[in-house]
C-alpha cells in the first residue's frame, strides 16, 4: 500500500492511496463508510494501527468500485512530500558508505578516509520539500556575518558548525553559491562579468580567492535554450 500527501489544483494538502493508478482520498473514503478517517498523513501514521488494517479492508470490499469524487488519476494530482512539516528535526548519518565518502572528497575537499565516529546532522522541518521541486538558497546572502546573523549565532559557532557538519568553511560555500548562480545565467544565455559578481568575502576587484572561472554554453537547441553548460571552476 502506498500513501502519498498530494494537492488537486488550488486545494490544500491532502492524503491519499494509490489504486491502480488512481489517487484515492483517504478522509473522503472513509466519509462514503460513515467512518472518520484523517486528512494528513501525521495524524494516520499517529493512528496507523487501526487505521492501516481498516483502509486495506474497505479497498478489498470495494473491488475497484470508488465513490464518486473520491479518486482522481495519479497523473491529475501534484505529488507533495509525504510528510510536509515533520514535526521535529531530521536526523540522519552521513559519509556512512565507501561512495558517499569518495563523492565528498572530490566536491569538498574533504578527508578521503572513512570517518572514525558517525558523522551525524539534522534538518529542520522547513527544509522538507515535495518531488521534483527546487532547492532554494537565499541569494541576498552574499558574507558570512549575514548568514550567522540569520541564523542567530556567533561567526565563530557557525564556522565550527560548518567544519564538523558541511565538511568545508560558510565562506566556501558562499563562494561556490554564487558561481553556481553565475552558470545559471551563462545557460539562460546572460552575459556574466565574473568581476562585477556579488561573491561576499572575495574580492570582487581581482577575483581573489578563485584560480580561474571558465564556461561554455552549446548552441540554442529548437525552442531557444541553450545545451550543456560547462563550467569548472578552482577554488
Amino acid at each position: 500500500m502506498r500513501l502519498v500527501t498530494y494537492t488537486l489544483g488550488s486545494s490544500g494538502a491532502r492524503l491519499g492511496v494509490v489504486v491502480n493508478g488512481l489517487v484515492v482520498d483517504v478522509a473522503r473514503l472513509g466519509a462514503s463508510r460513515g467512518v472518520a478517517w484523517p486528512a494528513d498523513m501525521l495524524s494516520f501514521i499517529d493512528n496507523a494501527v487501526t487505521l492501516l488494517p481498516a483502509l486495506k479492508q474497505c479497498l478489498d470490499n470495494a473491488n475497484g468500485s470508488l465513490p464518486a469524487g473520491a479518486a482522481v488519476p495519479i497523473e491529475d494530482v501534484k505529488q507533495q512530500a509525504p510528510i510536509p512539516r515533520p514535526r521535529k528535526n531530521i536526523f540522519g548519518i552521513g559519509l556512512n558508505y565507501v561512495e558517499h565518502v569518495a563523492e565528498s572528497s572530490r566536491t569538498l575537499d574533504t578527508s578521503r578516509d572513512l570517518p572514525a565516529q558517525p558523522v551525524i546532522f539534522s534538518k529542520p522541518p522547513t527544509t522538507v520539500i515535495g518531488p521534483g521541486e527546487p532547492i532554494r538558497h537565499n541569494a541576498d546572502i552574499t558574507q558570512v556575518q549575514q548568514l550567522a546573523e540569520r541564523v542567530d549565532i556567533s561567526v565563530r559557532k557557525l564556522q565550527m558548525l560548518f567544519k564538523d557538519y558541511v565538511g568545508a568553511t560558510p565562506k566556501w560555500v558562499i563562494r561556490r553559491n554564487r558561481l553556481l548562480d553565475a552558470s545559471d545565467l551563462l545557460a539562460k544565455g546572460s552575459e556574466v562579468d565574473l568581476a562585477a559578481l556579488e561573491l561576499g568575502d572575495v574580492e570582487a576587484s581581482n577575483g581573489e580567492g578563485f584560480g580561474h572561472f571558465e564556461a561554455d554554453v552549446a548552441g540554442a537547441d529548437d525552442d531557444g535554450g541553450f545545451g550543456l553548460v560547462v563550467v569548472e571552476v578552482a577554488l
